[in-house]
């Protein structure tokens, strides 16, 4: 039962308390949609690199080249690309999730 002293709207009146405070999970959420920016832009520039060192070495191919090295290269490159992309799509989650449990809390709420 509320506290009759605590007027309502005010923080620790039970009709408006929350388990967390929206500024730190907008704050976080923000934090996770520009490291998600960060991963991606890593990603696209890796690609342009992985696009420039393949045509650079299908270009300058020499019969003695070690398919090896090739080979390497594109498991780096292609190792880069799925964990900035992942990473990418992981922080754009955790961002959107944050708001949408936000949203989910506030109308269960509502509807007490």
């Amino acid at each position: 039962m509320a506290d009759s002293s605590i007027p309502r709207g005010t923080p620790g009146s039970e009709v408006d308390h929350t388990s967390y405070e929206l500024s730190k999970i907008i704050r976080i959420s923000g934090h996770a949609s520009l490291l998600s920016w960060l991963f991606a832009t890593v990603g696209v520039l890796g690609l342009g690199l992985a696009a420039y060192g393949l045509f650079n070495t299908i270009a300058h191919w020499q019969p003695y080249d070690s398919v090896t090295e090739v080979a390497l290269f594109s498991l780096f490159i292609s190792f880069l690309l799925l964990v900035c992309f992942g990473s990418s799509v992981t922080m754009r989650a955790l961002a959107e999730g944050l708001l949408l449990l936000r949203d989910i809390e506030e109308n269960a709420r509502r509807r007490e």
